[in-house]
């Protein structure tokens, strides 16, 4: 439970717009798990994908092995349990779990779909 909680509070610090006071520390979401998708069928391919949320900035950088995109603006939402970060007008999505840090990342390109999950940790 106690983990839980800490979880959901990190989660919260990283939601909350920084006052003059500290800033909240970017989140790094490292894929454990990959699937490429296309014609209705999907193929498990190697987890190399990592993406920096950074709140303070508002924005999403997306690696994949050493090939990092240039950040983008992300808009970034929370619901009861979760935190949502979209890349307006690109197709792709990140969902986190508050309680557990757990995501799924959702891309698209053209008729493909990339499906990326696993965990949300605060870069110290």
């Amino acid at each position: 439970m106690h983990t839980r909680t800490i979880g959901a509070l990190a989660l919260a610090v990283w939601l909350t717009p920084a006052t003059g006071s500290a800033s909240a520390a970017p989140w790094l979401c490292t894929a454990t798990d990959a699937q490429f998708c296309r014609a209705g069928r999907c193929t498990p391919i190697a987890a190399t994908v990592a993406v920096t949320l950074d709140n303070d900035s508002g924005t999403y950088r997306r690696c994949a092995g050493s090939d990092c995109a240039e950040p983008e603006r992300a808009r970034v939402s929370a619901g009861s349990g979760y935190t949502l970060a979209e890349l307006p007008g690109r197709g792709a999505f990140l969902r986190v779990v508050a309680d557990s840090g757990e995501f799924v990342e959702v891309v698209t390109l053209g008729a493909t779909v990339y499906v990326n999950t696993g965990r949300c940790a605060l870069l110290q």
